[in-house]
């Protein structure tokens, strides 16, 4: 029996060990989303910095609208001021006369060119009282004969200059080449000045010529006639 014993002992210390396993226990997913991913303080933080991005554009908004009232007012102010210009440059239009009889006439037109609302306005105006004819006849409703006299384009042969009146002479330019889209306007303008130039001499000349016939008409009746 002793013998038994002896050997359920020995079958018993055959055995293999039992396996002990450690497993870690893993984390509970529902239970990790209950965690807050941000603290209440940093939360509370960007409430904060909301709420002044909020307020910030409120009071961008408010600037902007007050600022869109301003340009409306000083667009209203701008559109009155135009107006007036407009009947100022017309009466002032108005106010000069044609043809042009002397420089100073033609310094005063000049003087007035200074927008480009002025210069349209005498572009057209000049441009009517040249379109009616050949340009070396009607430029004579532009500048009266004896002040064409005292120009030439460029100042030579000891002419004034009508280039040197910027202003003016732009405008007799546009309004020439209006007249005239397929000519040039400056070798248009300087043949017309030239060709009243050459049509004074002619005229002056018939006139001297007439009144040396006149004189010698008038002698050879005088030699001719007794005293008595």
């Amino acid at each position: 029996m002793n013998a038994a014993r002896q050997d359920d002992q020995e079958m018993d210390d055959e055995q293999p060990p039992e396996l002990f396993i450690k497993f870690e226990a893993e984390e509970d997913p529902l239970q990790q989303a209950d965690d807050p991913l941000i603290s209440h303080s940093a939360e509370e933080r960007i409430i904060k910095m909301l709420k002044e991005i909020s307020e910030e554009n409120k009071g961008l908004r408010e600037q902007v609208q007050i600022l869109s009232k301003k340009l409306d007012v000083m667009a209203d102010k701008l559109s009155e001021v135009t107006a007036a210009m407009k009947v100022q440059v017309q009466n002032e239009a108005e106010d000069v006369k044609f043809p042009l009889q002397t420089v100073m006439e033609l310094e005063y037109l000049d003087s007035l060119l200074i927008s480009k609302e002025v210069s349209d306005i005498y572009v057209k105006k000049i441009w009517s009282l040249i379109a009616s004819c050949k340009l070396s006849k009607s430029i004579k409703n532009v500048m009266e004969e004896g002040l064409i006299l005292l120009f030439n384009l460029d100042g030579t042969a000891g002419k004034m200059s009508l280039k040197s009146y910027k202003k003016f002479y732009t405008v007799l330019e546009m309004a020439t080449r209006m007249k005239s889209p397929g000519d040039c306007a400056e070798k248009a303008l300087r043949k017309a000045i030239l060709n009243v130039k050459n049509n004074t001499f002619q005229k002056n000349l018939r006139a001297r010529r007439g009144l040396i016939v006149n004189n010698k008409r008038t002698n050879h009746e005088g030699l001719g006639t007794s005293p008595y």
